[in-house]
């Protein structure tokens, strides 16, 4: 009997223990996955020259969709002048034109989600098909109270909330 129990204790400690190790290793990998990329931005100039709009490029790296949930600028919640923008059956990226861009649409951060990006192979059926494939991802921002020094970007991935932090883009001396 006290084999049968010694023996139960240790597979029970060698289980615990695979399952914590494994618990750990999910919680380092799933801390250090960004899949949200930033990929540029679009800076758009009043006729003044002084800029109005941006753009800032998105793609999905992972494996699931990702869900916006907000957007600060300058740390201030500015999701009210922030829209999802959406190029679908195009390998344009979204951009703001002077006339619009019928394969771009731009929406309220909770209208759609950004889903994974397409393969090579994927990429070139959506643009034969013309089925509405989102293909391309973008922030449009406008905000009066320049400079930009960063955007912050809070969202959903595989139903937990990360953060997304943009500086590089905006970078003062890049900007005049």
């Amino acid at each position: 009997m006290n084999q049968k129990w010694s023996l139960k204790k240790t597979v029970i400690s060698v289980g615990l223990f695979i399952l914590i190790g494994l618990a750990i290793s999910v919680t380092v990998w799933y801390r250090m996955t960004d899949p949200l990329v930033n990929n540029g931005l679009q800076r758009i100039n009043n006729e003044d020259g002084q800029v109005e709009e941006y753009v800032v490029e998105l793609s999905n790296e992972g494996y699931q969709k990702v869900d916006i949930m907000n957007v600060k600028v300058n740390g201030e919640d500015r999701s009210d002048i922030v829209q999802l923008g959406i190029s679908y059956d195009s390998g344009h990226m979204v951009q703001v034109l002077p006339s619009p861009d019928p394969a771009t649409q731009f929406m309220d951060l909770s209208a759609s989600s950004i889903y994974p990006a397409l393969s090579q192979e994927e990429f070139h059926t959506a643009l034969e098909k013309k089925e509405h494939t989102p293909m391309q991802y973008g922030l449009r921002i406008r905000y009066e109270n320049q400079p930009i020094q960063n955007v912050t970007i809070t969202y959903k991935y595989l139903g937990f909330t990360k953060t997304k932090n943009i500086t590089k883009w905006f970078n003062s001396d890049s900007l005049h």
